[in-house]
């Protein structure tokens, strides 16, 4: 176990994270004694750890990277750090500003690291450490947490596992809440072999009966984001000691659904894929509208709803301008009256002292056709609609 300044960062290579439902997962439990085991202090590393300096908290992350994003998560007021391990995130977090955090594992061994490392760094008064059951996330209130850190747990749960707790964080943040979510580095089926190994099902590797890695690429893990998130941006980097920056940081925000009326001819149009762009004022409710967004349109005679995707905005001064820069067919515009389209349609539903104050949006949607009741696909389903992986900044 090596030290530095009193820090145990030996623990560093043992910070996997786990919280799932061991009634629906059988494996789980298996998971939770290992990762209990693995980062329970022996009474050395106690004893090291009492060692510690005041500035020591610096040196807990593995990375300068991590360290920055646990950082960032300072400046909130109510932070959740979602598979604990030895509490080290929520430790950086308090110590840059953050009043409370909540600091969760279900593994006891790692819940009691965590309690000793925050007495330690003394952050044991804003950190609250709990052992968590199987269903603790959906105990907790809608909203409750606008930040969110989660590193090395939904690549080494099973893949339904790691859905329920991104379905779960996506709940519990708040609307404006930043969301970190930090991922091992992939590993494929061809370097698995070279190793002596094999991924079970082409992405998972076990060691001695016990899921390790869940191993998918950038865009395979922003897909399965992408009903619950949008992928705002992603670093990589990497530990002490390895070559190459393939470990990944994904920064997320919550996706936000958003409520309009569509009179049935335009709904008609967008059920059927006939209209992709709906034009609105850009007034303040429509201002919160971002890419990666559901809106949930309701008939205004029928009241059957429609939910579809946020794939692109484009803004203006004045519906005049987008006229301009839009494919009208694409607006709601047929053929047959497409060559009379113009602006002062829009003065129907908007007079011109509104125009003139907010100027006009482009909403390009794309069609989301769920099976699931909650309006979220599982990771597998198919949604019809595509969202980058990447937003440039």
């Amino acid at each position: 176990m090596e030290t530095n300044g009193g820090v145990i960062t030996g623990q560093a290579d043992k910070r996997t994270r786990v919280r799932m439902n061991t009634e629906e997962q059988p494996e789980n439990q298996a998971l939770v004694n290992f990762w209990s085991e693995t980062l329970e202090l022996s009474d050395e590393e106690r004893e090291e750890l009492g060692k510690c300096g005041a500035e020591d908290w610096k040196e807990l992350a593995p990375s300068e990277k991590l360290f920055a994003a646990a950082a960032s998560l300072g400046t909130r007021k109510k932070v959740l750090d979602y598979g604990c391990g030895n509490g080290w995130a929520g430790i950086i977090a308090a110590k840059s500003g953050c009043p409370e955090v909540t600091a969760a594992d279900m593994a006891p061994g790692a819940v009691r690291t965590a309690e000793a490392y925050e007495k330690a760094f003394g952050t044991d008064a804003q950190v609250r450490t709990v052992c968590i059951g199987a269903d603790w996330l959906r105990g907790v209130p809608d909203g409750t947490y606008d930040g969110i850190f989660c590193s090395n747990v939904l690549d080494v749960v099973p893949p339904e596992t790691a859905e329920g707790i991104l379905r779960e964080l996506a709940r519990i943040a708040a609307d404006d809440a930043a969301v970190v979510i930090g991922l091992n580095f992939r590993m494929d089926p061809e370097k698995a072999k070279s190793r002596g190994q094999e991924l079970v099902n082409g992405c998972m590797l076990y060691i001695n009966g016990i899921l390790r890695l869940v191993s998918r690429t950038d865009g395979e893990w922003a897909k399965i984001f992408e009903p619950f998130f949008t992928v705002e941006r992603l670093e990589h980097f990497s530990w002490a000691g390895e070559p190459e920056e393939t470990r990944r940081l994904f920064f997320l925000r919550k996706n936000m659904t958003h409520f309009m009326q569509l009179q049935p001819s335009p709904f008609e149009m967008v059920r059927d894929g006939q209209k992709t762009i709906e034009l609105r004022l850009y007034d303040e409710k429509r201002k919160k509208i971002r890419i990666g967004d559901r809106i949930s349109f309701t008939n205004t005679v029928s009241k059957e709803v429609l939910n579809v995707r946020v794939v692109g905005l484009t803004v203006s001064d004045s519906f005049e301008a987008l006229y301009r820069q839009l494919p009208l067919s694409e607006c709601g515009y047929t053929k047959e009256d497409i060559d009379t389209a113009s602006p002062d349609d829009m003065n129907a539903y908007y007079s011109k002292e509104m125009q003139q104050k907010y100027g006009a949006v482009g909403i390009k949607i794309a069609l989301c056709r769920l099976e699931d009741p909650s309006g979220l696909p599982g990771y597998l389903q198919q949604t019809g609609c595509h969202i980058p992986a990447v937003i440039p900044e």
